[in-house]
């Protein structure tokens, strides 16, 4: 399991005409400015930059630099060093050091852009600059470094430096309503994450942290809770089997129908079906 295939860093000196137009991207982006100015744009919110600036983007914010091709180093470059986590690259360091785990979640988790502050963004631009000369194995402890004080900041940080990006009205509604409506045509057959997420039009890693923080559960919890309000209905029926309620609700495996219907239902199919389906699932 290597965890350095799960983060680049990108270190450019080029000129401010060369910087890469708006943009959004699947990973957590940390981009430190070293040289140059101008004036950043995240989602609607846009804010002045300088040398020294470190701003932190989640998945699907779009965002972009606008540098002032008068204000650059005295070579007329600007230069930027950006650090990118993918998903997996939160798993792979809570699997090598447990210890570690929750921290990483703390910025896995995360929903809103940060302009860290100059009493926390010192240190991690520092480490970041020692990364441009730094071999694989180091660059990737630095990698974790990075992640340590990130999440520090992320837990304690000062809400004057969050970067406030509206939502589109009714936006999030619609997409619980889409995913709402997905479901309960599609409970009867495998649905992945990947799937329910591109059918919302989100990557997976933001779609599980919208589901998330918009349900108070996972997707897996919520597919699982309304198949087995289905198969609880279905159970009440005359004739219908614990297992054609199991399969019919989209369980391939009746051992495991019978462990969430048991932990969900707080009751087995089987005794649910001799009360006659009395016992309904909340």
């Amino acid at each position: 399991m290597k965890i350095a295939s799960a983060y680049s860093f990108d270190h450019v000196r080029i000129s401010p005409q060369k910087q890469i137009p708006g943009h959004t991207q699947e990973s957590w982006e940390l981009s430190y400015v070293a040289e140059g100015s101008g004036t950043c744009l995240v989602g609607d919110v846009s804010f002045p930059f300088s040398s020294g600036c470190l701003v932190f983007i989640p998945p699907g914010i779009s965002h972009c630099w606008h540098f002032d091709a008068e204000r650059t180093a005295a070579d007329g470059n600007i230069e930027n060093l950006t650090l990118m986590y993918e998903d997996e690259y939160f798993d792979r360091v809570a699997a090598a050091f447990p210890e570690l785990a929750e921290k990483a979640e703390i910025v896995r988790s995360s929903e809103a852009a940060v302009s860290l502050p100059p009493s926390v963004s010192a240190g991690i631009c520092g480490i970041m600059s020692r990364m441009c000369s730094e071999e694989v194995p180091e660059r990737t402890v630095s990698s974790v470094s990075v992640l340590l004080r990130l999440a520090d900041s992320l837990r304690h940080m000062d809400d004057r430096s969050i970067i406030r990006v509206k939502p589109l009205p009714g936006q999030q509604e619609i997409r619980l309503d889409r995913v709402r409506t997905y479901v309960s045509c599609n409970y009867s057959r495998r649905i992945s994450i990947s799937e329910i997420a591109e059918y919302v039009g989100m990557n997976r890693a933001a779609f599980c942290r919208f589901f998330r923080m918009h349900t108070g559960k996972t997707f897996v919890r919520y597919l699982n809770e309304y198949r087995v309000k289905k198969a609880a209905s279905m159970l009440g029926k005359e004739g219908c089997t614990v297992s054609e309620a199991g399969y019919s609700c989209g369980f391939s495996d009746l051992s495991h129908f019978s462990r969430m219907f048991r932990l969900i239902a707080g009751d087995s199919p089987s005794s649910v079906k001799k009360k006659e389906g009395t016992r309904i699932c909340k």
